[in-house]
């Protein structure tokens, strides 16, 4: 298995020995560390939606304000994949449909305090964690399928999977939270999580978004997921109904050492060693 280089800066810059993943050495072997063990969350990469019920990406202009996460395009019934090793659970509520909630604890540097990260799922066609109990997932485990459930059962809706990602202080409150649009309280862990996004890979990459990556205890689940997974499917055209529906991650997002819709090349890639 080979890291990315933007996998490995993020992981040396929060912290000099992750809780997991395999050690990984630097150029000269001397300074291992540990990647962060993150997976993409689809098999698949058809993009960002964007239809006749309104643009997908994060922070898009909504009737109730801005978009709280990404809608990641893919057809009914792709498997939906657990982004970290932590704890998962699934349900059913209102304009979310049924819906996955994976808890993981984010690595923080020796002497700061801790981080988790809630990754939720929504509109899911069905989930395949405990609605009842929290239970233990590894990355890039199926959780779920790809829907159209809650408020995204409209005809001008084309499938997805409405994926968000907010950081907390500890796992209790990572557990209890709901995803609620109407609660935008901010997160001192949001704040130290997205700081050093921005110093181990948003700056050295040149990668950049042209709205905000954070929204208060929120962060752009694709600059996360672009910066800590070990791999991310390249981008393609899906098949009709859902082809017009497809926009490319480049038609947003911009970077100048990776193409944002390949993910990191193999150039930009260190091979693994224990």
């Amino acid at each position: 298995m080979r890291i990315p280089i933007a996998a490995l800066a993020v992981a040396a810059v929060l912290t000099s020995s992750l809780s997991t993943g395999s050690a990984r050495s630097g150029s000269g072997g001397s300074n291992k560390i540990k990647n962060s063990g993150w997976s993409y969350v689809l098999p698949v990469d058809h993009g960002i939606r964007a239809d006749r019920g309104g643009l997908g990406h994060f922070m898009a202009r909504r009737k109730h304000g801005r978009h709280n996460g990404i809608d990641l395009l893919a057809p009914i019934g792709t498997d939906v994949l657990a982004a970290c090793q932590g704890q998962a659970h699934g349900g059913s509520r209102g304009s979310f449909g049924h819906w996955a909630q994976v808890v993981c604890k984010l690595p923080a540097q020796p002497g700061r305090a801790a981080m988790f990260a809630s990754i939720f799922y929504a509109h899911l066609r069905k989930t395949s964690v405990s609605t009842t109990r929290w239970q233990p997932v590894r990355a890039g485990q199926p959780i779920g399928t790809v829907g159209k459930t809650g408020n995204a059962i409209g005809a001008s809706i084309m499938p997805h999977v409405h994926l968000e990602l907010i950081v907390h202080a500890t796992e209790r409150a990572a557990k209890a939270e709901r995803h609620s649009g109407r609660n935008q309280s901010n997160s001192g862990a949001a704040d130290r999580f997205v700081k050093q996004l921005r110093k181990g890979c948003l700056r050295p990459h040149a990668f950049h978004s042209p709205v905000p990556v954070r929204r208060a205890r929120r962060a752009d689940p694709f600059v996360a997921l672009t910066c800590m997974a070990v791999s991310k499917p390249r981008f393609s055209v899906p098949a009709a109904p859902l082809h017009g529906a497809a926009k490319k991650w480049s038609a947003h997002y911009a970077a100048a050492g990776f193409d944002v819709d390949v993910g990191l090349p193999s150039s930009s890639r260190r091979a693994a060693s224990p």
